[in-house]
C-alpha cells in the first residue's frame, strides 16, 4: 500500500486512535490526502466525533451544526472542502458514482465498524488501520475533498 501512496504522491498516516466514538480513521485519510499532519488537524477530529455523537442519539439540528464546524475547521487548516455522496442506501444512492482521483472510502471494516480508506479511481491505496485490511464490504459512502481557493479560506461562505 505504500508504493502505491507514492504513486499518487501522498504520505501514508496511520491512525492512532480506534473504535465507536473515538477513532480517527477520517482524520488519517484526510492526513493522508492534504498532507497536513494529523496533530493540525485535531480540531477536525474533535468536531467529527461531537457530530457522530450527537447524529446518533438523534439530536440531527445539533449534529449538523457540529458538521459545519468540522467543515470549517477543514476549510481553514487544510485547505478543502469535503463533497459527500451516498452509495449504500436506495433512497439516496449516487447510482454507479467512483470518484475519479483520490478520495475517501467508508464502509464496513471486517472489525464491525464503520471505516475510512483512501482510494484512487476506487481502488485502495491506503488504509489507515494498523492491520491494513481495508473494507469487508461494499462501499457505503464517498468523500472527496474539493481544494478551496486561498482567500476563501476564512469565509463562512464560499464564493
Amino acid at each position: 500500500m505504500r508504493a502505491a501512496c507514492k504513486r499518487w504522491g501522498v504520505e501514508p498516516v496511520t491512525q492512532r486512535t480506534f473504535g465507536f466514538g473515538e477513532g480517527d480513521c477520517w482524520t488519517a485519510c484526510i492526513a493522508t490526502i492534504t498532507g497536513v499532519s494529523r496533530d493540525a488537524l485535531e480540531p477536525v477530529h474533535q468536531a467529527y466525533l461531537e457530530y457522530a455523537r450527537l447524529y446518533e442519539a438523534r439530536q440531527y439540528r445539533d449534529a449538523y451544526a457540529a458538521l459545519e464546524l468540522c467543515r470549517r475547521a477543514l476549510r481553514r487548516l487544510a485547505g478543502v472542502f469535503p463533497v459527500y455522496l451516498h452509495t449504500g442506501d436506495e433512497n439516496y444512492r449516487v447510482l454507479g458514482v467512483v470518484p475519479r482521483g483520490l478520495a475517501i472510502a467508508a464502509g464496513q471494516a471486517a472489525r464491525g465498524l464503520l471505516h475510512s480508506v483512501v482510494v484512487h479511481d476506487g481502488a485502495l491505496i491506503w488504509d489507515p488501520h494498523p492491520d491494513r485490511s481495508g473494507l469487508s464490504g461494499a462501499v457505503e459512502s464517498y468523500d472527496i475533498l474539493l481544494p478551496v481557493l486561498p482567500d476563501a479560506r476564512d469565509r463562512d461562505v464560499l464564493a
